[in-house]
């Protein structure tokens, strides 16, 4: 009798729930008439069914904090039903017309508490820019100052030498951030003060590396960001931090009446904590903020502490489909602790101040696939597409990442050949494209660190990496990377190079096509050691006006066979260890290379044709 009682419980079909703003948190919420107010509400009466809930949402929820669903919600289902908003944005209201100078602009008072660093506005409530100067390009700095000249490359510094002529026209320093671009990571500088007779500038804090242009003392990058002197375009938004005002120089579509704007706020908008089986489906999150610690200019790699607008940890099976995180500073999303096998699949992470997803130290089978992540990193522009810190079986597949500050995506976080969980991760059939952006160095399409075996990255379209002064790689095994095998993947117009490894061993490079980087080398090596660094072999390499092979390829460390090379460049003279097993063929003949080209790579019109990929197996 009480095994059919149980089995009665766990079949009898969910509680249908209803949320919509318009509703009141007083009534029962069995239907749209009688829907609740707000998502809290609803996540009781959640637990007053033992998650044994279906929660439909219709319509914006402005959250004060975030809603945490933890194990008492495990099995219930949260779906939007036609447009659902979960937004941490304070909207903004008591604009009055004005000037500012000498342009027509509207300010309001911000909202207590609040320092703004993302401004969202109209119907759509889309990011608008702060002013900055140079409006486009950097400033370079002029040198450093004791206090930097002698300290290691990854020590920062409180102050830097400008040139007088690039802070002219600056007659306000009220709410000014100088943004430096060093290596793989920019810091963020509240200015403390500038002192024109010695054209010191100091802040409020250290840069996270040392203020010169990667490997040279003098001449480091840097912007100028929210500059009173610079507003002065329709759509710009500007930040006064003394009279805590935002002010705003409208569009000739906006309207005072009915305009709508809001700031950034809540870090992030909701936590799934220690909890199994919970499902979200068509929701939108936006309207997260993110500040830096007080002692903070910025992370050391990958933006890594920024937060996501959702989080999963501790938890089990959760599943977020076709959801969108948007006018936002942080990341998309971020799985954490000891989840396990969760899913993010069919969602869009766009306009971000950081990345896509985060995929945490500690986690394990995590599936990011078929999702669009896209124009981010505005704020933090060394944060990835999805990053994976040091956790295995992890399959990335079939996403569209374009258009970020860094690298595309990331796997692995041990420097060396150190004990790594980075392990048997699948990173295949994903579409990547104009990273970089010309803003950091030393990244990748692709980009991975440490001992990884059983990691397969594969098919996988890189179009595009854009360095600022080194290091535009599309695909790069950083410190340690070994045991990958890299197969299948186009690699095309990646500015330094299309493979680098910088160290690592037994890595299996096979049936790549490896494309046209227009600079210092297809195919790099930074550090021979006494193994094998990787075997690579029928891939087709096609280039010209450049050097095949970069970096240190002295040694035995390495096999290089049965590789088809398409140049047409005169008089090419290669290295003795291309051997006669490799074809070489001229660029000039397109109909030779395309018969010769069975065995080598893959034709670039037959990719989507290719034959599966063996994925990781726990």
């Amino acid at each position: 009798m009480v095994g059919l009682l149980a089995f009665a419980l766990v079949t009898s079909p969910p509680v249908d729930l209803y949320v919509s703003p318009t509703g009141s948190d007083r009534r029962n919420g069995r239907s749209w008439d009688t829907a609740f107010q707000s998502p809290e509400r609803a996540k009781a009466a959640v637990v007053a069914a033992k998650g044994n809930a279906i929660v439909h949402l219709n319509g914006s929820f402005h959250l004060s904090k975030p809603l945490v669903l933890d194990g008492s919600c495990s099995h219930s289902r949260w779906i939007g039903e036609s447009w659902a908003a979960f937004d941490g944005g304070i909207p903004l209201s008591g604009w009055a017309p004005g000037w500012f100078n000498g342009f027509r602009v509207w300010s309001c008072p911000c909202p207590s508490g609040v320092w703004p660093r993302a401004f969202f506005a109209g119907r759509d409530l889309d990011r608008r820019p702060r002013p900055r100067l140079p409006e486009t390009g950097y400033f370079h700095f002029a040198g450093l100052t004791n206090n930097g000249l002698d300290k290691p490359w990854n020590e920062g510094q409180s102050e830097a030498i400008y040139n007088p002529d690039d802070f002219a026209p600056v007659k306000d320093w009220d709410g000014v951030e100088l943004v430096a671009l060093q290596r793989w990571v920019t810091s963020i500088l509240p200015v403390a003060s500038v002192d024109p007779k010695t054209s010191i500038i100091k802040f409020t804090k250290k840069s996270t590396f040392q203020l010169g242009e990667d490997n040279q003392h003098a001449g480091g990058s840097f912007y100028l960001d929210n500059v009173a002197q610079s507003f002065r375009e329709q759509g710009q938004w500007y930040w006064s931090r003394a009279n805590r005002r935002i002010y705003y120089i409208p569009t000739r579509f906006d309207r005072i009446s009915d305009f709508q704007a809001e700031v950034a706020a809540q870090p992030n908008l909701l936590t799934i904590q220690g909890a199994n089986d919970i499902k979200l489906l068509s929701l939108e999150f936006r309207g997260c903020n993110y500040e830096l610690p007080s002692a903070s200019a910025g992370d050391g790699q990958a933006a890594i502490s920024v937060p996501g607008a959702v989080v999963v940890k501790d938890s089990h099976a959760i599943s977020v489909t076709r959801c969108r995180v948007r006018a936002s500073e942080t990341y998309g999303a971020e799985i954490l602790g000891s989840s396990t096998d969760c899913l993010l699949d069919h969602c869009r992470f766009d306009g971000l101040g950081g990345g896509g997803v985060k995929v945490g130290h500690g986690t394990k089978g995590t599936t990011v696939s078929n999702c669009i992540i896209q124009h981010d990193g505005l704020t933090f522009e060394s944060a990835v597409g999805v990053w994976v810190g040091n956790s295995g079986y992890n399959t990335i597949v079939h996403n569209q990442i374009k258009d970020l500050g860094y690298t595309g995506i990331s796997v692995g976080w041990t420097w060396g050949y150190g004990k790594s969980d980075a392990n048997h991760n699948l990173v295949a059939w994903n579409d990547i494209g104009s990273i970089g952006r010309g803003l950091l160095s030393d990244m990748g399409g692709i980009y991975t660190l440490g001992v990884s075996p059983g990691t397969v990255l594969a098919h996988n379209t890189i179009n595009g990496v854009k360095d600022r002064t080194y290091g535009g790689w599309g695909i790069y095994l950083d410190e340690g990377s070994s045991q990958i095998q890299v197969q299948q993947n186009l690699v095309v117009s990646c500015q330094t190079g299309s493979f680098h490894q910088h160290y690592g061993q037994d890595n299996v490079i096979e049936r790549n096509d490896f494309l046209f980087a227009p600079s210092e080398g297809q195919i790099i090596r930074t550090r021979p050691e006494n193994h094998r660094s990787f075997t690579m072999d029928h891939n087709v390499i096609m280039w010209t006006g450049t050097p095949l092979f970069g970096g240190n390829l002295t040694g035995p460390g390495f096999d290089f066979h049965d590789n088809l090379l398409c140049n047409a460049d005169a008089g090419l003279q290669l290295p003795k260890f291309v051997d006669a097993s490799n074809k070489m063929l001229n660029l000039q003949d397109p109909l030779k290379i395309g018969a010769t080209n069975k065995g080598y790579g893959f034709p670039i019109s037959q990719q989507e044709q290719a034959g599966p990929v063996q994925g990781p197996t726990k």
